[in-house]
């Protein structure tokens, strides 16, 4: 049998990593945005605060037994590891389905937006640009990263006319 060839899988780690990097300008950017402009919440913490509001009790006595009082570091730090393994995996998923990398980063974006919606005192047209720019920033680093590593191909069109002539 002969050796695997040491190459192969690269394609796919390169743009994995490409994901991985494009998630984390989206996430810079928003985390930005709720430190220069007053009433704009992180959108990370505000969809943990919104998954927190939704766990049943005993999950969320879990936790608490669990953790202690590195119960929110905790959840942080998973946050953080599913937005990257997300990130991840898009990075591989857009190489065939370009499509997919500007509805990923919206629905990112849309998700932090509707979890920071319903806190108090948060600048909501503020808050909805941190999002929009955020995901903006994502898709952009992206694509370019692909591209980079000329993994993002744009698809060939057809050229209109007449079909060729069978031999």
């Amino acid at each position: 049998m002969a050796p695997a060839d040491p190459g192969l899988h690269r394609p796919r780690l390169t743009a994995g990593t490409a994901g991985l990097v494009a998630t984390a300008v989206a996430v810079a950017v928003t985390q930005g945005f709720a430190g220069l402009v007053k009433n704009v919440p992180s959108l990370v913490l505000s969809v943990e605060q919104w998954v927190v509001n939704r766990l049943p009790g005993p999950l969320s006595r879990f936790g608490t037994d669990t953790f202690g009082t590195r119960d929110k570091l905790v959840l942080t730090l998973t946050t953080l590891l599913v937005m990257a393994v997300l990130g991840f995996l898009l990075g591989v998923a857009a190489v065939r389905r370009h499509w997919l990398v500007g509805a990923a980063f919206f629905g990112f974006g849309l998700c932090g937006f509707l979890a920071a919606d319903g806190r108090n005192g948060v600048a909501l047209d503020w808050t909805l640009a941190a999002a929009a720019v955020g995901a903006g920033a994502g898709h952009i680093a992206l694509v370019a990263l692909l591209r980079a590593a000329g993994l993002m191909i744009p698809p060939v069109r057809a050229r209109p006319g007449p079909a060729p002539e069978p031999p």
